[in-house]
């Protein structure tokens, strides 16, 4: 009998074994490099050779209707095409890359040349490089978004913030953090995702947050996420991973209401105090049913041997009033945890409605590590 339990025992123990390796190895098995040559680059050149000035159709098919290259939009890119159409009929395209880093599995960074000659004697029409496009890959193939910038080469659009609702080993996660993840490599200093845990021992609020975007909802499970206060998405299938990608394009390339001065504050055992200056960039802004949300997160976190990414560790909320858009705005949270020192805080200000209806609109954000130059 006693053999008989060892057995048992060291058979349950090969299969724990053999299970947490099998998960490990879906969580950092990576992704399968794309031929960029020949699903992106080469396609490319051949929809430009047969395009023209009353059909760029083919080309715009490799655009996504985001992108935004140093001022330049889709739509300017277009028109520019099409004045090389019209100074040759036939002009010979030359489309090539110097470089192209992929991310993740649908995503990477791009620099590639696009040059345009005439047919007979070679004269060159256009020769142009593109430098850090950022490339994304949707259900119809790898598509151009530019490199974010405005025509002065800053971001002038808004910082995407995303909240992520998990717990410590649920099973269906993982692919959905490493989508966020690599959104936010994709979109360095203005993709930010929160992640709020709904069970110990990770569980940083009594689920405020989590009720309040699943009220309406009849069958509500992790993992689910809430892009910029309005686009909710719950799951794991490779339709909702593409939605988070297509989702923060949109985002992405709008503008902000609001912009937001560095903040001031003071660390105290595991209180957070300070203030920060909002400014209305859109006159008139309704400030009906607006917040200041201030989040500390904790950039890695380690536990129960899973090593999970912007944990939130603390939340404070701030109604507005009239005076709030142009003044100094307090602020104080209180850590659930002692403070580590890879903490930040995650600024935003959000339209929140007494019930959630898809309108809970973030106005932007701003993230600042907590033990930087601007903490007294």
């Amino acid at each position: 009998m006693r053999l008989r339990i060892i057995l048992i025992l060291l058979s349950l123990t090969a299969l724990l074994l053999l299970g947490c390796d099998r998960f490990e190895r879906e969580l950092v098995q990576p992704f399968q490099p794309a031929n960029f040559s020949a699903g992106l680059f080469t396609p490319l050149g051949d929809s430009l050779q047969v395009a023209s000035a009353d059909n760029l159709a083919p080309v715009k098919h490799f655009f996504s209707p985001y992108y935004l290259h140093s001022g330049s939009t889709r739509a300017d890119l277009m028109t520019w095409l099409g004045g090389i159409y019209l100074l040759e009929d036939e002009p010979v395209f030359e489309v090539s890359f110097s470089r192209v880093r992929q991310v993740s599995a649908s995503s990477a960074v791009a620099d590639w040349r696009l040059k345009a000659r005439r047919p007979d004697w070679g004269e060159v029409l256009a020769d142009t490089t593109f430098v850090d496009d950022e490339l994304i890959r949707l259900s119809d193939g790898w598509k151009f978004l530019g490199n974010g910038l405005s025509s002065a080469g800053q971001v002038s659009k808004q910082h995407v913030i995303v909240e992520y609702f998990t717990f410590l080993g649920c099973p269906n996660c993982p692919p959905v953090e490493a989508q966020l993840r690599s959104l936010a490599a994709l979109y360095p200093g203005r993709f930010t995702f929160l992640e709020y845990h709904t069970a110990p021992p990770l569980q940083a609020e009594p689920n405020t947050t989590y009720n309040y975007y699943t009220a309406g909802l009849t069958n509500a499970s992790v993992p689910l996420s809430v892009l910029q206060g309005q686009t909710l998405l719950q799951g794991n299938q490779e339709a909702v991973l593409n939605s988070y990608v297509t989702a923060t394009q949109g985002f992405a390339a709008q503008e902000s209401g609001i912009s937001y001065e560095l903040p001031s504050f003071a660390v105290n055992g595991r209180d957070i105090s300070g203030n920060i200056v909002l400014n209305c960039n859109q006159p008139g802004l309704n400030i009906t049913n607006m917040v200041l949300n201030v989040v500390l997160i904790e950039e890695e976190v380690t536990a129960q041997g899973q090593t999970r990414h912007n944990v939130v560790r603390g939340k404070a909320r701030v109604p507005f009033t009239a005076d709030s858009p142009g003044e100094p705005v307090s602020f104080l949270l209180r850590s659930a945890t002692e403070i580590a020192e890879d903490c930040a805080l995650v600024i935003f200000a959000q339209t929140m409605p007494d019930a959630f209806d898809g309108h809970a609109t973030i106005h932007g954000g701003i993230k600042t590590n907590l033990f930087g130059d601007n903490c007294k």
